[in-house]
């Protein structure tokens, strides 16, 4: 839990690219709310392809 709170920690930096999935699968959700569950889905797995 420290590394959370600490300004050169291992999570210090922002996630660039997991603000963009977010951002992307939000406003791909709220134009189709019935999808919303595999636009979320969808969008994970590209975020961890990418990652990995």
């Amino acid at each position: 839990m420290e590394e959370l709170y600490k300004k050169d920690g291992q999570f210090s930096e922002t996630n660039k690219a997991a603000i963009i999935a977010l951002v992307l699968a939000a406003g791909l959700a709220f134009i189709q709310v019935d999808l919303a569950w595999i636009i979320g889905f969808v969008a994970a797995v590209i975020y961890e392809k990418n990652n990995n």
